[in-house]
């Protein structure tokens, strides 16, 4: 695995968030990460090296992680973007070519979910 992928993980929920970000750096990622939809855009504009995979909260104050994921798409085209979800209601606006990830998960089905995006390169 190259050690210089890299994971921006966003979520409001800090705990949540940690977990994420540790378990994917345990495994070798670089995992920058933000609480809320409106400091990941920044962390996007201001980050001059490629993010190769964005893990976003749907639900979260400040901004939605449908908001960021249409703001953050057309900064970073080639990123690959996870979006989590713990509930159906308004997922339907998640654009169709966005992975999507019910919550709760476990930490082994998150990392699966991860290795199938990153592998999944376009031709």
């Amino acid at each position: 695995m190259d050690d210089k992928t890299k994971i921006l993980v966003v979520d409001d929920e800090a705990n949540l968030r940690v977990l994420v970000s540790q378990t994917l750096q345990a495994q070798g990622y670089t995992v920058p990460e933000e609480s809320n939809g409106r400091d990941a855009l920044e962390t996007c504009r201001d980050y001059a090296k490629p993010i190769d995979l964005l893990i976003t909260d749907y639900s979260m104050p400040l901004m939605t992680g449908t908001e960021l994921i249409d703001q953050i798409a057309p900064l970073r085209p080639k990123m690959k973007i996870l979006c989590l979800s713990g509930r159906d209601s308004g997922t339907r606006r998640i654009p169709v070519n966005i992975a999507r990830f019910a919550k709760p998960f476990t930490l082994k089905s998150l990392l699966s979910k991860v290795r199938e995006l990153l592998e999944d390169t376009p031709t």
